[in-house]
């Protein structure tokens, strides 16, 4: 007696890899955008959605993070450890987090460099690479994806941009420091 039918088991989690790479350019040295940034809680602030929260020294963060997709949305809570490069004016960020009701996991490392983009102007590159597994790991096709990424960025890029054209309430006492 053959085979009659045959049924593969669907796994339960996708495991989806996402990577992009993305740079945007400010009007700025390249001195006052790595300090504008410098504070992960404040720089996470740039992007609506995002909550830090510092734990001990600075260099371990918890994360929430509410992403939307159409009529979907997720609330991901996680940790990141953070390292920085003062002198090569780059950073590694590397998280996880779970959006509890699905089970939904996101591992990632974004990766930034801050460099001399001309005179007065400063260029941020970002790179990151996401894995995504879980139930909604299916809407982590790269049209969907880059669409969210892209509109990060440019939020990013826009309030980073904002908050440096901003001066601070006390900007008289410390002109020509960054803010």
């Amino acid at each position: 007696m053959g085979v009659i039918a045959a049924y593969v088991v669907p796994q339960e989690k996708e495991y989806i890899p996402t990577n992009f790479e993305r740079f945007f350019v400010v009007p700025y040295s390249p001195a006052v955008v790595w300090a504008a940034i410098a504070d992960p809680a404040r720089a996470a602030a740039l992007l609506p959605g995002i909550e830090v929260e510092l734990i001990g020294d600075g260099t371990r963060l918890k994360i929430k993070l509410l992403a939307r997709l159409g009529p979907i949305e997720a609330a991901i809570g996680g940790e990141a450890d953070v390292a920085r490069d003062e002198s090569a004016r780059r950073g590694i960020i590397h998280g996880r987090g779970t959006h509890e009701k699905s089970g939904t996991t996101v591992d990632g490392e974004i990766k930034y460099t801050v460099q001399e983009a001309g005179p007065g102007a400063t260029r941020l590159d970002i790179t990151a690479a996401l894995n995504l597994s879980g139930p909604y790991a299916r809407y982590a096709q790269s049209v969907y994806i880059d669409r969210i990424v892209n509109k990060a960025v440019e939020l990013f890029a826009r309030n980073l941009e904002r908050r440096l054209d901003s001066p601070p309430p006390d900007a008289a006492s410390r002109k020509g420091s960054p803010p």
